[in-house]
């Protein structure tokens, strides 16, 4: 039984190593760009944050406002709460409004945010694509197998002939499997 499990797991091994040795290398050039100064130096990239700003100012000036009510409804209950006659009703009914606005104040600046999210990808999605595109001109014209983005550790462009190198990694973690559960010589 250890005869047949052996041998597929040799011939495996075998065949890996031959496929590795036989894998010709090619030569490696290696590209770094900055993408966010890219970015920052175009005129596209300014337009797309003067309507943002343009959006964010107006859902904070209604956020804003929103909470100026809340404010109001919670001094008009605090004033209520030192009264002398407290009902209970109208304290239960004012401490739901409260809830209520706190609610609403949440979840509309939870649904601007997601708005701000998606208009922000709408229009800076198309100039990040743009860049990406020319980056991959440019490390063709210069012969580059890949180029690296700096600015946040991104793999922009990996051209054909970079190596992979996961099966000669496989094939060493198994070779290092087997050293390491071959049986040990006994000391004497």
């Amino acid at each position: 039984m250890k005869k047949w499990i052996l041998t597929p797991a040799i011939l495996l091994a075998m065949t890996t190593v031959a496929f590795a040795q036989g894998t010709k290398v090619l030569p490696q050039k290696i590209g770094f760009a900055n993408l966010r100064m890219v970015l920052d130096s175009l005129p596209m990239k300014d337009s797309a944050v003067a309507q943002l700003k343009i959006l964010n100012d107006y859902f904070s000036q209604d956020i804003a406002e929103m909470k100026k009510e809340y404010e109001a409804k919670l001094m008009e209950y605090d004033a209520y709460i030192k009264s002398a006659s407290v009902d209970p009703l109208i304290r239960e009914m004012q401490e739901n409004t409260l809830k209520t606005l706190e609610e609403n104040i949440g979840n509309k600046t939870q649904k601007y945010q997601e708005l701000i999210q998606r208009k922000q990808n709408e229009l800076l999605q198309p100039i990040l694509d743009s860049i990406k595109a020319n980056t991959k001109i440019v490390a063709k014209q210069r012969a580059y197998t890949q180029i690296v983005d700096i600015s946040s550790d991104i793999l922009i462009y990996n051209g054909s002939n970079a190596d992979d190198i996961t099966n000669i990694v496989i094939a060493q973690m198994r070779a290092a499997a087997r050293k390491s559960s071959a049986p040990k010589a006994m000391p004497r």
